[in-house]
């Protein structure tokens, strides 16, 4: 599996700067398959992107966003297999924002809008919401989980997003079998 990692201020930040976040879109296909991100870190104005040896997880930050303790809470978007990001092309943007929100809303400890009818399973304890905006993305949900509050990481937060997709109650289960992968 391959995942996007962002700490919560530049989720925010691409939220809310919606130009960036734009231009970040359109590349990401090829940012995803850069093999020197595995050697060094990609400069983009204030962006910086390196990947894990692996290739498994590429970090994207802010320079201007860090604390500078190293610290710092991140979310995570799975990018593949089904259900990842890139699973619904033509939905691909939306599901990205709302990604990056849930990250941003989430790692701030604060509440999802009741707009996106966020839900969460008495099952596996695993959160979905609307994938996004607009006619094509309201037919398919997110799902996420979060750090286990009750960890040993006190004060800290993480959260991986999956989807987009259909089945609900398939989702909470792919969200749920994610969690283990967010242990400090």
């Amino acid at each position: 599996m391959k995942y996007l990692a962002f700490n919560k201020d530049t989720a925010t930040w691409l939220i809310d700067d919606s130009k960036n976040r734009e231009a970040f879109e359109d590349d990401l296909e090829l940012v995803l398959t850069l093999p020197q991100l595995r050697a060094g870190v990609l400069s983009v104005g204030p962006l910086r992107i390196a990947a894990s040896s692996t290739e498994r997880v590429v970090a994207i930050w802010n320079t201007d966003y860090l604390s500078g303790t190293g610290d710092e809470n991140w979310g995570f978007i799975r990018v593949d297999p089904e259900p990842g990001l890139m699973s619904e092309e033509e939905i691909f943007r939306e599901v990205f924002e709302r990604c990056l929100y849930v990250i941003s809303q989430r790692l701030l400890g604060l509440k999802i809008s009741s707009a996106y009818f966020h839900r969460t399973s008495p099952k596996n304890g695993a959160h979905t919401c609307l994938a996004g905006r607009g006619e094509k993305a309201r037919q398919f949900s997110i799902g996420y989980c979060e750090l286990d509050a009750s960890s040993d990481a006190v004060g800290r937060r993480g959260l991986i997003c999956v989807g987009p997709y259909r089945d609900i109650p398939k989702l909470t289960e792919i969200a749920a079998q994610e969690r283990p992968h967010l242990s400090y």
